[in-house]
């Protein structure tokens, strides 16, 4: 049986529950591929103790190691890859946002021997059954002092996916660490184009691979998610609050009537989402309470109009703005705002107009 060590570097930085490395593992999973996962972060009680991983790494003896990684977690993903090249010849596979968005240079580090760009599951399972990266699109490889870069395939259609993998992580100790709080996900992508994020410049690199950026939005059933409710609150304890971490949770409003008719029936915990001013009336607000919405979220990111449109290119105005939160106090949902300080071109007046609009 083939084996595949994960490692997530969570290093000081908040729990983070990796839906990734979760997917992929029960993707694995299914096809007889046995999975592990190193999930590093002080506050789960593993820190960054290189000897306690190399330990790990020789006792499981994966056939692979790969490693999820994002731009804040990279320089320590580089050196434990480094500590576990000096030991063994293990082929790692560096996966995640930051070699998805700089391909090249992850790909030149000498201690990264194969990275996945994009979306993963299809990608690792066909690499863990060939043992390279050559011909197999979303992945990326050396070869004669040369780098690769295969094509990218299509977005992963959400039906053929295997429930996530949650037995992976400690899910438990997880749950406790965050004091109940319990994070999903019920789609992928998002239709807006802001600057600052990461969802524009996915959408770019699949359409260069003649992937258009309509079929990058993509959403679980309800009844998908709730079954994993369900699942999760029959499987683990203490459970206190469930945060929607999808990029804008309300856009969908037909899915969104289905959703507050299902989730009381299955649970009396509340919940936390994230939406856009822009489209957040009384009918979202009405069907959140109705669901068992606590908190809303939204993403601000200035109080000056002039740097949300020119430098962010987020085209709400500030009435928008006001209104939205007005609706969803209205509805007696507390409300929480996403700011940024120190954008380029803000002058002193651009960030009092930023305390303003939060006054």
């Amino acid at each position: 049986m083939k084996k595949i060590l994960f490692i997530y570097p969570n290093i000081n930085t908040q729990i983070g529950f990796n839906y990734g490395i979760s997917f992929i593992s029960s993707f694995l999973k299914k096809r007889g591929i046995e999975t592990r996962l190193l999930n590093l972060n002080e506050k789960l009680g593993y820190p960054l103790d290189y000897e306690r991983i190399i330990k790990d790494v020789t006792e499981f003896k994966p056939d692979v190691v790969g490693f999820s990684v994002l731009t804040n977690q990279y320089k320590y993903a580089c050196e434990v890859a480094r500590i576990i090249k000096e030991r063994q010849d293990i082929p790692i596979v560096f996966g995640g946002i930051h070699p998805t968005m700089d391909t090249e240079e992850t790909l030149k580090n000498p201690y990264v021997d194969y990275i996945c760009l994009g979306e993963g599951e299809e990608a690792i399972a066909e690499f863990m059954v060939k043992g390279n990266g050559e011909g197999i699109p979303n992945m990326g490889y050396k070869k004669g002092g040369f780098t690769f870069i295969e094509p990218l395939r299509p977005y992963v259609d959400l039906k053929k996916l295997p429930f996530k993998d949650y037995e992976i992580f400690d899910f438990q100790k997880m749950i406790d660490a965050k004091d109940g709080w319990v994070g999903l996900l019920a789609s992928r992508g998002c239709p807006f184009r802001c600057t600052y994020c990461l969802n524009h410049k996915i959408i770019e690199l699949y359409k260069k691979n003649g992937h258009p950026p309509k079929f990058y939005i993509r959403r679980h059933t309800v009844d998908e998610v709730i079954g994993e409710i369900d699942y999760l609150q029959s499987k683990y304890k203490r459970i206190k609050m469930f945060i929607f971490d999808d990029d804008i949770f309300t856009f969908d409003k037909e899915w969104l009537y289905e959703f507050s008719k299902k989730y009381r029936k299955v649970t009396n915990v509340g919940f936390v989402c994230n939406a856009h001013a822009r489209i957040f009336d009384d009918d979202v607000a009405s069907l959140l309470k109705e669901a068992g919405c606590r908190i809303v979220k939204f993403g601000l990111e200035s109080g000056s109009e002039r740097i949300r449109r020119n430098v962010l290119r987020r085209f709400m105005s500030n009435d928008e703005i006001e209104k939205a939160f007005s609706v969803a106090h209205r509805y007696g949902l507390h409300t929480s705002a996403f700011v940024m300080l120190g954008l380029p071109h803000e002058k002193t007046f651009d960030l009092m107009e930023t305390v303003k609009l939060i006054a």
